[in-house]
């Protein structure tokens, strides 16, 4: 958790240099010391004011040297109110050892200042490993901040307090030696912890970070998708492990870029930057092998699946229907002409038969009308 934040929200009140002429320097918050874990960030801002404003400038003197006005130095902002007044902000993130010392804000012969430091901490880390019975973080402060009288510790979770997470009867507190136990861990608790302590003085609480780390995981998806012309195409890689892996899709084993005119998009999911990859409508070239890979520095690793995108024609489904429509006429007409023949036919035999029983029937008259003259007894 960035220690810029508990300094903002712990005070409103501000340190104050004065010069001649009702000349002040302000800085935002009020804190001569900064206490800061290496590769957060701080933010502090200084305000002059006074008659000189207008034509003096607000120079900031850090360990690294001086840096006047707006400078190349990370955050360093100037804003001008009317002709008196002067602010210059000033954040330094990602902060290293190189960062830690005294900070001035001077404005000609006054000026405000703050000392950031590096507490000394004794971590106790984790690595998760599947099967695992339980994990411990622990956190010790042996620097400045060791002589502090401390009136409240609490464990957080990804700036969650443990006790507001759903699972929280998972994670044991042992506060009185620093500690912090899960039980029955998953990849899915892997994150940044730290454990907050509160001081009985005007300093702000300070965050003691402490990681519990995953090697990176893609999850399974699906081996292939079948897309029309036109259609749109979203693949979703799911990841998991901590420190958080960097995601890349590639395609054919080349990184994938975004287009021009963004058809093809590369978005966050669950925290993961370009995880998401949407293509609006896709093309045939637009076929191939999508691979996502997950690469840790931390583990010095890589993990990655495939899948096989394959794009048909706009009218790739209407050559089925056409198929089918074709058979079907073709058969109808199969029906027709043998139906036609066979009536034909049917007909034919029944004339055949007809003129059969006609030319019989003649005989047998015939035969009865010369019957009927031989028989008679007068001829």
């Amino acid at each position: 958790m960035n220690v810029c934040l508990g300094i903002f929200t712990a005070s409103l009140l501000f340190i104050a240099a004065r010069g001649v002429d009702g000349q002040t320097v302000v800085l935002k918050p009020d804190l001569a010391s900064i206490y800061t874990g290496l590769g957060q960030t701080i933010s502090v801002e200084c305000t002059a004011q006074g008659k000189a404003g207008h034509n003096t400038p607000l120079v900031w003197e850090t360990p690294a040297g001086y840096k006047e006005g707006v400078s190349t130095y990370p955050g360093m902002t100037e804003t001008r109110d009317g002709s008196e007044t002067t602010t210059v902000s000033i954040t330094v993130s990602n902060i290293t050892k190189e960062n830690l010392g005294v900070y001035k804000c001077v404005f000609g012969s006054i000026d405000g200042r703050f000392n950031l430091v590096n507490p000394v901490e004794n971590l106790t880390i984790a690595n998760y490993t599947y099967g695992d019975t339980s994990a411990t973080l622990g956190c010790d402060l042996i620097g400045p901040l060791a002589s502090k009288t401390v009136i409240k510790r609490e464990w957080l979770k990804n700036k969650t307090l443990i006790s507001e997470l759903t699972d929280k009867e998972r994670f044991t507190e042992h506060l009185e030696n620093q500690t912090l136990t899960i039980s029955k861990p998953t990849r899915d608790d892997a994150d940044l912890y730290a454990l907050r302590f509160t001081f009985d003085d005007k300093d702000p609480p300070f965050d003691c970070q402490v990681p519990y780390n995953a090697e990176p995981l893609v999850l399974d998806f699906d081996k292939s998708k079948n897309l029309i012309e036109g259609d749109k195409l979203e693949l979703q890689c799911k990841v998991k492990g901590f420190p958080r892996p960097i995601v890349q899709w590639l395609k054919n084993n080349q990184v994938l870029n975004m287009t021009e005119g963004n058809r093809i998009q590369l978005g966050s999911l669950n925290g993961f930057p370009n995880a998401h990859l949407i293509i609006k409508a896709v093309e045939f070239e637009d076929a191939g092998d999508y691979t996502c890979r997950a690469t840790s520095s931390y583990f010095n690793m890589s993990i990655a699946k495939t899948l096989v995108v394959r794009v048909k024609d706009k009218l790739a489904a209407l050559w089925p229907f056409l198929g089918i429509v074709g058979e079907v006429v073709i058969l109808c007409a199969i029906i027709f002409i043998y139906e036609r023949r066979r009536n034909k036919q049917a007909e034919r035999d029944v004339n055949n038969v007809q003129d059969v029983d006609g030319s019989a029937t003649d005989k047998k008259e015939g035969l009865r009308h010369r019957n009927t003259q031989g028989n008679n007894p007068t001829a």
